[in-house]
C-alpha cells in the first residue's frame, strides 16, 4: 500500500505536475477546436460571411 511505500520514497510533483496541466488544457482545446472554421475564416474577406462558392446576393 501507499502507506507502506512513503518510507521509501518522496514525491516530489515539480515539472510533471505542471506539464500534465498544460497536457490538460492542450487537449481540451484540441478537443474544441475545429479545423473548418479556421479554414472558413481565412478564406472569407473580412465582413463578409458567404460561405466558399456561394454567389453574393445583387442588388
Amino acid at each position: 500500500t501507499l502507506v507502506k511505500l512513503s518510507t521509501m520514497a518522496e514525491v516530489l510533483p515539480g515539472v510533471a505536475l505542471w506539464s500534465f496541466g498544460a497536457l490538460v488544457v492542450v487537449l481540451a482545446a484540441m478537443l474544441s477546436f475545429d479545423p473548418r472554421d479556421l479554414w472558413h475564416y481565412l478564406e472569407t474577406p473580412d465582413g463578409d460571411d458567404t460561405p466558399p462558392g456561394a454567389q453574393e446576393p445583387t442588388p
